[in-house]
């Protein structure tokens, strides 16, 4: 994310020669990151980490109180600063770290744009209708934009159907799907939306 008051990268992949390959298609160096946010402790949100912090260990890397104590250490020890989530954190103006739901804790982010907040998820394994309640309620308004993972590979038609409707119901009018979320779910989002709906893809940008 750019043209914050600084650069974030929201989760590091599963590899890291992936996550550099794509950022060098994006023309984004290693140098260029100052905060990485992690949604969740599972290896493919947190597997390019230790390349990027080898190549920048200037670096604040926020993620869910409940990782590893071990995770904590391979940050610091690198010399790079290591910053647990328990509750929601505002580390930069416009950018909100949620607070981390589940049994796991996993964390979103919110981003204030000028046509309103843009939830961005990592896997929403909590439940993709539960994590946009919970960031609404986080900023006392309804979030205008999802996108991310939305674990809904295994659902139904009807029940992606209900994640929509009752995604319509809290205020969302644009969905950008990707990773966990499955080629139908993605397909049933694009035609209940229409205009609303965002192609995500490696090396997509979104503007707001």
């Amino acid at each position: 994310m750019e043209r914050l008051e600084r650069t974030v990268l929201f989760d590091t992949g599963k590899t890291e020669d992936i996550l550099l390959h794509n950022m060098h298609v994006l023309q984004i160096e290693p140098e260029d990151i100052d905060l990485i946010v992690l949604s969740r402790a599972h290896g493919d949100h947190t597997g390019g980490l230790p390349d990027i912090l080898a190549c920048n260990p200037d670096i604040t890397v926020y993620y869910p109180a409940s990782f590893p104590e071990e995770f904590d250490r391979s940050i610091r020890v690198v010399g790079a600063q290591s910053m647990p989530v328990d509750v929601a954190v505002s580390p930069l103006t416009g950018l909100l770290i949620t607070s981390p739901l589940g049994g796991l804790g996993e964390s979103s982010l919110l981003v204030a744009t000028a046509q309103g907040y843009v939830l961005v998820t990592g896997r929403a394994h909590p439940g993709l209708v539960e994590t946009v309640a919970a960031a609404s309620d986080l900023v006392g308004g309804p979030v205008f934009t999802a996108v991310g993972g939305f674990h809904l590979m295994s659902h139904s038609t009807e029940q992606v159907d209900r994640v929509v409707h009752e995604l319509r119901e809290l205020g969302v009018e644009r969905c950008g799907p990707a990773h966990c979320t499955g080629e139908l779910a993605a397909a049933r989002m694009k035609a209940a939306l229409a205009d609303g709906f965002i192609k995500m893809g490696v090396s997509s940008t979104i503007n707001f």
